[in-house]
């Protein structure tokens, strides 16, 4: 039996369910991979994500040569595509790795469903996620809609079902067949990024080196990076995160590697800080799996908010601060330094994702879809599940059972994740000789000071672009309005 294996959201050859299932049960194995344009294309596609998704394509495409295979590469609509291959190759069976969005799901059962009619042997498998769907239920058989509970129960089911390792024979790759080796495939398009981001190089190779350095063994008596991500993981100023999530984002690395990393990290550790660092990293992964579930369930999520109640609220319409907050010039040193952050890396630290969201939704009481929609254009780790779900809690309209007073002020987190500004002076370069007494509220400063220092607050760095006291206090009186 000849398959297709057609990578997606899995762009690697270790650990992959799909590839390895179609290895094991078929005879050769091509390798396929469709560009939509629905997905490729239009002004809310990310320019940094496609580049990375090319590089993984690129770095995949080799491996496959090393062992004697081949990446097909089509563009157009993904069963048209799809068909065409299994047509072409004379192959009757299709493998693939399940995708979660309302969009993947309504694709991907309308190819099952039309394939299996037409005589094809369709084949899926969850590798994107450690529990799926409904894999996870309450004691009532509902869905987890807390994250803590959840949480709880996701760690009881992985202590039970710890993710086994397997090894792939990688030696069906290799086209044996004329009619598999006469295959058309497009080149790569070109990645359109200059320079060199630091999120590239992507591939397989460097997530793995990636998640060496980051939950590998020690070498030296310090923490490993991982054990000090409890300690470390809230200051942006600090290299406290692992900043695998682009590489999660395209399957460059498996969530099972990940969770296999951390848990042989933890076994490797002595003291229960670190144990408490390895602890809070894997609570990250609980909290991908989560959001997964609840766009699974609740799939309205993505068209508004979780809460129904809350799509009533009175937004402002604030062209001007919505132009600053995206800009970087609403006045809050740390609001502004994780804006240029993301306009600048195409990532943020997630500390400040938080920051920067409920600034606009509650100092400025903009949609929180407006804010959903940018960072999802300009994000290299932009993901649909994390992205809702993030904006959602931020927002205070999603699964979270934090109520709507939860109101972070920019100031205060400025004080306490950044204290003496280096962060700040990073992506503010004006701001660079504001001594710390004054970095986080410069407007403060004197002006005889801010003269000698080049910095005149409303010329050179702006005034706040709105009172926050008066901000909450407007948020709140929004909020109460909403019945229900």
């Amino acid at each position: 039996m000849r398959a297709i294996h057609w990578f997606r959201r899995d762009l690697r050859l270790s650990d992959n369910l799909a590839l390895d299932a179609a290895l094991r049960e078929a005879d050769e194995v091509i390798c396929l991979f469709v560009l939509d344009p629905r997905l490729t294309t239009g002004g809310e596609v990310s320019t940094p994500r496609l580049a990375f998704m090319y590089s993984c394509l690129e770095k995949l495409a080799a491996n496959l040569e090393k062992y004697g295979g081949q990446l097909i590469i089509r563009q157009g609509d993904p069963a048209q595509e799809v068909e065409r291959l299994l047509r072409e190759s004379e192959t009757s069976a299709l493998y693939f790795n399940r995708d979660y969005s309302p969009f993947a799901r309504h694709r991907d059962q309308k190819i099952e469903q039309e394939f299996t009619t037409k005589g094809f042997t369709v084949k899926t498998f969850k590798d994107l996620v450690l529990f799926e769907k409904d894999e996870l239920l309450t004691g009532t058989g509902g869905i987890y809609t807390v994250f803590t509970p959840y949480k709880k129960r996701w760690l009881e089911r992985v202590g039970q079902e710890r993710p086994a390792r397997f090894e792939t024979d990688y030696a069906k790759l290799r086209l044996q067949s004329e009619t598999a080796r006469n295959l058309k495939s497009l080149p790569l398009p070109e990645s359109g990024i200059e320079g060199d981001p630091w999120y590239l190089p992507a591939g397989e190779e460097e997530a793995h080196k990636r998640l060496k350095a980051w939950a590998g063994a020690k070498v030296t008596q310090s923490l490993t990076r991982i054990e000090g991500y409890n300690e470390k993981r809230d200051f942006p100023a600090s290299d406290g995160t692992s900043r695998l999530s682009p590489f999660l984002r395209f399957g460059a690395v498996s969530v099972r590697q990940c969770y296999r990393a951390a848990i042989n990290a933890r076994e490797r550790a002595g003291r229960v800080a670190e144990k408490d660092g390895i602890d809070t990293w894997v609570s990250e992964l609980v909290w991908r799996d989560f959001y997964y579930q609840i766009l699974w369930n609740f799939p309205h999520v993505v068209k508004g908010a979780y809460q129904k109640k809350y799509d009533a609220l009175d937004w402002e319409n604030n062209p001007a601060g919505l132009a600053a907050w995206k800009e970087g010039r609403t006045g809050y040193p740390l609001v502004d330094a994780g804006m240029r952050q993301l306009n600048q890396e195409n990532w943020m630290h997630n500390r400040l994702r938080m920051v920067t969201a409920s600034f606009l939704v509650k100092d400025l009481l903009i949609n929180w879809q407006i804010g959903e929609k940018y960072f999802w254009e300009k994000l290299v780790d932009g993901d649909i599940a994390a992205n809702n779900g993030g904006w959602q809690w931020s927002a205070s309209t999603g699964t979270d059972a934090q109520p709507y007073f939860r109101i972070f002020s920019p100031v205060s987190q400025s004080q306490r994740f950044d204290p003496e500004g280096e962060f700040i002076k990073k992506y503010l370069p004006e701001l660079a000789k504001v001594p710390t007494k004054y970095i986080h509220e410069p407007w403060t400063m004197p002006l005889a000071l801010q003269i000698h220092l080049g910095c005149v607050i409303g010329k050179d760095y702006p005034t706040p672009i709105v009172d926050h006291k008066f901000a909450r206090e407007r948020t709140l009186t929004a909020f109460k309005s909403i019945k229900g």
